[in-house]
């Protein structure tokens, strides 16, 4: 409601905004009697809240039909009260107690799922038809009626703890089985779905490819389902947990009392280091923050002090914990060694299709591992093409997760033993099957993400210009490489080019006129073929521009282009980055196959430098 409200008021479209508030004040705030579906907990937060909504909005909208003049001191307002609420809500999550408990039960939320069952109910409910997300895959012809469909939801749900507190819910479906998926809020899961579309796709081009196949390279996927930009349903995958809390667990799982209190004190001890670290620059706000961090590592001495910093909270945590999580699950010997090869596997193809998708945050938190296998899963993709490197206070400029822990854990064999070869083939295969994946990533283009549309409105002039620029450059040159391919002979646009070109020849012959140059009528006859396929459309609009410079950056990584100049690319979108150049002078321009590549930052971040084995 927020973003598009204000959206409306920028655009000066203040009588939809107040429309739009009218709508959810009416469905949210103050329902009308025997329609209200909502739950206590929601109920109070409308009372409590409620009032300060309509002081903002007014009652009936009126405020908001003022558009935008009254755009900027709402936003303020708006976030300011948002604030407020989440934190009130996250007191009274840590507080425990009974608003602790009565927070964990569904009928806290909804009162009509809580009372939902399709089975009691005399004629069919309206969620009667909710099939369950994750049946139609596209490799047979779908049979609706043979579809799992939802009968109720139990009460009991789990609040996971984390920046949007996405709630676990259970649905128990028409065939007798329970299946659980998380509801997460704040975000358009629509990036998720289309991130895991993609990767559905990239594991048919691995089983397709007998290399990728023999060494069992492929990611496992789960069901995405947006109900709309700001909430939506994923699947919940049984049997695994994430990364922090399966290292976490090996220590617990400790048989020496003694040592596993020292260990767990030594990890609060190395997270606590950190925070302190990262969080004393965070209280002026995200570019106070950026600017002091990059400060930090200004110069070669301060980037050496803050790789210190770094190794020596490394150094406090405990060695090996993900071999000995793999271990205490582990049935022998022979079991621990193919789970850890399980872990490479899943690792190198997750690798390889992270860095092609541009997909950053790569956190513990992020990773998850299913113990019965060892095989390794990413979730949450909200950063994916780029995001984290021209987003985040302080870029992202290193596209793969390799930690010491994950190190150790394939000792005595190194990285070149157990990943290189893995994602070399899983490159290559997907590198020969680049055009399928690019079609499928034409839907950015077609619809763009909202977080997109709201990241141009933050750019500069300057960097809306270059994009603009750039976007209309590749442009041209996409065209033209498909005119190429289409007046190739044999193509269609050949066939259309030579018929255009002798009824020109014939109708200047019989006019007395000389017969026309080859270049003059090839030139003629691939305008008209263009606009005969309507190609002459109009200049596309920044948003799409702006997509289009995403899927250029995947695409060159598909076609081998030197990541370093990707990276940079991203880097200019940065607010603190627009001068950034393409060809900056310690960026390698035709760096060697299997050579070292130093990608160095931009002066502000001169001595942090990176280095990844073509």
């Amino acid at each position: 409601m927020r973003d598009e409200i204000v959206q409306l008021l920028k655009e000066g479209r203040g009588n939809e905004a107040q429309a739009c508030y009218v709508a959810y004040r009416a469905a949210a705030l103050y329902p009308k009697a025997g329609t209200d579906g909502r739950g206590k907990l929601l109920q109070d937060w409308a009372k409590a809240w409620g009032p300060k909504c309509d002081g903002l909005c007014g009652k009936d909208g009126a405020k908001l039909k003022q558009g935008a003049a009254y755009h900027s001191s709402f936003s303020k307002a708006i976030n300011k009260l948002l604030g407020e609420a989440r934190d009130e809500h996250a007191r009274r999550w840590q507080h425990g107690g009974r608003e602790h408990s009565e927070m964990r039960k569904l009928s806290s939320y909804s009162s009509y799922l809580h009372k939902y069952d399709n089975r009691l109910l005399p004629n069919p409910g309206p969620l009667s038809a909710f099939e369950l997300p994750g049946q139609y895959t596209g490799h047979t012809a779908p049979q609706p009626e043979c579809h799992v469909t939802l009968e109720c939801v139990a009460d009991q749900l789990v609040m996971l703890e984390s920046m949007r507190l996405p709630k676990r819910l259970t649905f128990r479906c028409s065939d007798q089985t329970e299946r659980r998926f998380l509801v997460k809020g704040g975000e358009d899961l629509r990036l998720d779905q289309r991130v895991q579309q993609l990767m559905t796709a990239m594991n048919a081009t691995l089983d397709a490819s007998a290399p990728c196949a023999a060494r069992g390279l492929r990611m496992r996927t789960y069901a995405v389902a947006p109900l709309s930009t700001s909430v939506g349903l994923l699947e919940w995958m049984d049997g695994t947990e994430t990364l922090k809390g399966f290292m976490q667990g090996a220590v617990q799982r400790g048989s020496d009392t003694r040592q596993v209190k020292g260990e767990l004190e030594q990890l609060n001890k190395a997270d606590k280091l950190y925070t302190e670290y990262a969080h004393k620059f965070s209280a002026k706000g995200s570019k106070a923050f950026s600017q002091s961090m990059i400060a930090e590592t200004a110069t070669a001495d301060k980037c050496k002090l803050a790789g210190q910093r770094l190794e020596a909270a490394q150094a406090l945590a405990p060695k090996n914990l993900l071999g000995r999580g793999i271990l205490a699950h582990a049935t022998g010997a022979e079991g621990f060694l193919s789970m850890r090869s399980a872990f490479a596997s899943s690792l190198a193809a997750l690798t390889v299709a992270q860095y092609l998708l541009g997909i950053g945050d790569r956190h513990l938190d992020n990773f998850m591992i299913e113990p019965a296998t060892g095989r390794a899963i990413a979730i949450d993709f909200g950063m994916a093409f780029g995001h984290a490197t021209y987003m985040l206070p302080v870029p992202e400029l290193m596209a793969v997760r390799l930690t010491a822990q994950m190190t150790s854990f394939l000792q005595p064999l190194d990285t070149p033993v157990l990943l290189k070869a893995a994602m070399q083939h899983t490159l290559g295969a997907l590198r020969a099957r680049r055009d399928d994946l690019l079609r499928l990533m034409e839907v950015f283009v077609a619809e763009p993400l909202l977080d997109w549309e709201v990241h141009i409105a933050k750019l500069s002039a300057r960097q809306k210009a270059t994009i603009d620029q750039e976007a209309l450059l590749d442009e041209a040159t996409q065209q033209s490489l498909r005119d190429e391919e289409r007046f190739r002979p044999g193509g269609d646009g050949f066939l259309r080019a030579k018929s255009s070109y002798e009824e020109g020849a014939e109708d200047q012959l019989a006019s007395g006129a000389s017969e026309p140059s080859g270049a003059s009528a090839s030139m003629s006859a691939r305008a008209s073929a263009r606009a005969s396929a309507g190609a002459s459309a109009p200049p596309p609009s920044s948003l799409r521009m702006f997509a289009q410079k995403r899927m250029k950056s995947v695409r060159e990584k598909l076609s081998g282009g030197n990541s370093a100049r990707v990276t940079l690319d991203e880097l200019r979108l940065h607010p603190l980055y627009a001068d950034v150049s393409r060809r900056h002078p310690l960026t390698p321009h035709s760096p060697r196959p299997g050579s070292t590549v130093r990608c160095l930052a931009p002066p502000a971040l001169a001595g942090r430098r990176t280095d990844a084995r073509l």
